[in-house]
Parts: structure tokens; sequence; C-alpha cells
């Protein structure tokens, strides 16, 4: 008969033979700098997530958007929790093969060589100055600002809330009208209006595209390049520089 000790060294060794104690699986990457929050709490708390690679930055590319609801964007964040918990302001050393492909897709990484990764988590101030700073850049501000406002878009989608009945032409409208800066920043004061439906000059282009269908209890939000709502040029007395887009949330009374 064996004495006590002799049958937990045995147990021992048959945890050792059969796996019961295991070294941890080696991470798919070297962690070079370490970040905070993890980035499934900066997703569920509305950020947008970036990944850059090798200090190099591609204009409104390598972003993931909590509220993406393509086939590409739900595979990539499925996957991107799956892995090991990465957190904000990670830096990586990896190989894109290494990781789910849906992830060297969405953050239009190369797939030939490693990568150093940093990982950013972007709230609402943090993605107006990336599309302050990106557009600045461009020769065509045209065509910078309105990549800024599809990147808006993605993070803060537009919506709209039908209306209990739609205005009749000449019907009295009355609107409440919030405008805002991309940083969140409230533009002026919150403006209460009525006019008639179909007079002229009465709300922006990008209010007014949306009167046709509106009605008393409709509501809806639209991000607008400058010049659908103030104009491009700059407006010292809104603190608007030039071509800033601009997010109009409206309720029909």
């Amino acid at each position: 008969m064996k004495s006590g000790w002799g049958i937990v060294l045995a147990g021992v060794g048959l945890m050792l033979t059969t796996g019961g104690c295991r070294p941890k699986e080696e991470l798919p990457w070297t962690l070079l700098e370490l970040g905070t929050e993890p980035l499934h709490a900066a997703l569920d708390g509305g950020a947008a997530i970036r990944a850059t690679w090798d200090d190099r930055q591609h204009p409104f590319q390598g972003l993931m958007f909590p509220s993406d609801t393509t086939l590409q964007g739900r595979i990539a964040r499925r996957d991107l929790l799956t892995l090991p918990t990465l957190a904000c302001g990670d830096r990586l050393r990896l190989h894109p093969k290494d990781l789910p492909n849906s992830l060297t897709t969405q953050f239009d990484w190369p797939r030939e060589d490693s990568l150093t990764v940093r990982w950013e988590c972007l709230d609402g101030r943090a993605l107006a100055t990336l599309g302050r700073t990106i557009f600045s850049a461009l020769e065509d501000s045209a065509h910078g600002e309105r990549q800024w406002v599809a990147m808006l878009r993605q993070w803060r989608p537009e919506t709209f809330t039908a209306p209990e009945r739609i205005y009749s032409p000449g019907e009295k409208v009355d609107l409440t009208i919030v405008c805002s800066r991309p940083d969140g920043v409230q533009v002026g004061d919150t403006v209460r209006m009525e006019f008639r439906l179909g007079e002229t000059d009465q709300v922006v282009p990008a209010v007014e595209r949306a009167l046709m269908k509106a009605g008393p209890g409709a509501y809806w939000a639209v991000w607008s390049p400058s010049e659908d709502a103030f104009g491009s040029r700059a407006h010292p007395d809104l603190q608007l520089p030039a071509r800033t887009p601009l997010h109009f949330a409206v309720e029909a009374h």
C-alpha cells in the first residue's frame, strides 16, 4: 500500500503527464507598450477603434465603429472580441497572418510582413481632431470634408422618426433645432422657429430636405457638410473654422 505522500506525488505526476498543469499558450503578438481601457469596453461606450501600423496613417481607414452593422464590421468586431484582451494604447508587434483575416481587412493592414500596430480609442472629440488634422492635409478641401462627413455618419448614424402625419403645403411648421460641431460642442442656442411649409430660405438645406416627409412628432438627426449649412467659409462668431461639418437634431411639433 502506498503512503499518503506517495499517493500525492503520483497524482501530481499524473497531472503533469496528462496536461493538468499546462503552460499558457503564447500570445500571437509581442507587447511593446501597455494600454489601459479594454477595447471592448471602449466600443461599448461609443468610442471608435483605430489600429495604425508602423506609424503610418491613411485618411479615415483603419477604423472600427461601434454602430457598424455591415457584415464585414460585425465579423471584425466578433473576431476582435475572441482574442486575448487588447487595450486602448497597446502597441504590438504582430504578423497579420496570426490574427483573423477580418481584422486585416477592417484595419487595412498589409499582409506580407510583420507590423507594429498601435490601438487607439477615439471619442467624439478625438474623432473631430483626427478629421480636422487629416482634412487640413488634403489639397482638395471639399473632397476632404465629404470624407470627414462620411466618417461621422459611420460613427454616429443619421436617424429619422416618422411623424404622426405629414405636413400639408402651406401648413404651419414648428421646429426645435439643435446644431453641434463634430466634437459635440453646441453651435449657438437651441432654436425654436415657426414658418409655413413652402416658404423659402427658412432653414438650411441640411434641415430642409426632410421637411417633405416630416410632420408633428417627427425627429431627424443628420450630418451636413458646411456648404449645406452655414457655408464653407469660417464663422468666428460661431467658433466654426472653414469647412466644418455640422450635426443637426430636429424635432417637429
